[in-house]
């Protein structure tokens, strides 16, 4: 398994485009720091990110959170965190 820090900037909070799976701010993020398309979308178990022809994977409760804040009212400051890729 291979780490993956992923890092949403201010520039992906701006260009993020709320309730888009493909142009969230933490889609754009992971597209860039794993260098190809990546969707954020929500299943039962919670936000997950589809890596391309990847495996999802669930993202963590503070990603899960700063998602929602970001749909509702866009109010969110940068943040980073972790993936482990197969």
């Amino acid at each position: 398994m291979k780490t993956v820090t992923i890092r949403v900037t201010e520039e992906d909070i701006n260009n993020g485009v709320a309730f888009e799976p493909g142009k969230c701010a933490v889609a754009l993020a992971a597209s860039r720091c794993l260098g190809g398309k990546c969707s954020v979308f929500e299943e039962d178990d919670g936000f997950q990110i589809e890596l391309g022809c990847l495996d999802s994977i669930v993202l963590p409760d503070k990603v899960q959170e700063f998602i929602r804040r970001f749909d509702e009212h866009g109010l969110v400051e940068p943040i980073s965190f972790q993936v482990e890729l197969d």
